[in-house]
């Protein structure tokens, strides 16, 4: 994180920076919620491992994955049909360029609360290593991609400030995220073409939702 904005810093500028800082810090406040539950799941999670019911925790990965999954495309959906409003309350006028980049950023904590509960999973089962590697790729990955959108075209990047860094760092989480659900999935013998589609499932019908009760307030 902090080499990516620190790029963002160099190629974009103190207000590129501003834009994704008040971006980042209300998205961010959705990760309260999924936060505060993250030590109940691994002490769950560890005592069932210690009893190696493997099945019980493979059921109650996937459903608490849903479940939180749900809960906070409900909140990234809020904000995203909200972005203008919100960003005129708390950051004022001269942050309404920030909308577009809250509203990209809006969905970065979904996946960041799937990568949650998948720690609390490789932290439970003794997986710490291969957590740590896919986790250094990650970042690798991650820093590649930021550097692609946010350095200026002589150095073969698009340009795009803090919406190339936003864009970057949801697609980039939804990649990694996918990958650490698959390795769980399969050590656990649970589905993940089921927790992939209900995935792009709930999304579509949350946010289809959302389009509604926005078009139905502002008329």
């Amino acid at each position: 994180s902090l080499g990516e904005r620190w790029l963002l810093q160099t190629f974009g500028g103190s207000i590129q920076q501003g834009f994704f800082g008040i971006s980042f810090k209300i998205a961010g406040v959705v990760l309260i919620f999924t936060t505060a539950m993250m030590p109940l799941l691994m002490r769950d999670f560890s005592i069932f491992f210690g009893k190696a019911e493997s099945q019980y925790i493979g059921e109650r990965y996937s459903k608490y994955s849903r479940l939180l999954y749900s809960v906070v495309t409900v909140f990234a959906v809020c904000i995203f049909f909200n972005a203008d409003f919100i960003v005129n309350i708390i950051g004022g006028p001269e942050f309404k360029s920030a909308k577009p980049i809250l509203m990209v950023m809006a969905f970065y904590p979904v996946h960041q609360t799937l990568g949650q509960i998948n720690g609390t999973i490789f932290y439970a089962s003794h997986r710490v290593r291969l957590y740590t590697l896919m986790g250094m790729i990650g970042f690798l990955v991650s820093l590649l991609v930021s550097f692609f959108l946010i350095a200026p075209p002589q150095y073969f990047g698009l340009n795009m400030g803090a919406m190339g860094l936003a864009i970057g760092w949801v697609v980039v989480q939804i990649l990694i995220v996918n990958v650490s659900l698959a390795v769980n999935s399969k050590y656990l013998k649970t589905s993940y073409w089921f927790l992939f589609f209900h995935q792009i499932i709930a999304f579509i019908v949350l946010f289809f939702l959302g389009k509604l009760i926005s078009f139905g307030l502002d008329h």
